[in-house]
């Protein structure tokens, strides 16, 4: 059990150094914007098209699993149930 202990240990020690920091996390944030504001306004549009056009494809998928679990609970007779 010690020995197990222990190694455990050592693969967490190892792994501090890949713990990432807010500050890290914070920064990356900043460049992103600073990137994000130096394009072109034509850039931003297309990249908001792409953003609404995912998000339309992720709105109709909930969809067709809420229709998709509801039609399963119809037939096996559990609507209603609680």
């Amino acid at each position: 059990m010690a020995s197990l202990l222990s190694s455990v240990r050592k693969k967490i020690d190892a792994s501090t150094d890949r713990v990432i920091s807010l500050e890290r996390i914070i920064e990356s944030k900043r460049e992103m914007r600073r990137k994000l504001a130096g394009l072109p306004v034509a850039e931003k549009l297309a990249m908001l098209d792409t953003l609404r056009d995912r998000a339309h494809m992720i709105r109709k998928a909930a969809a067709r699993r809420e229709t998709s679990l509801l039609r399963m609970c119809t037939e096996n007779g559990m609507r209603g149930r609680k």
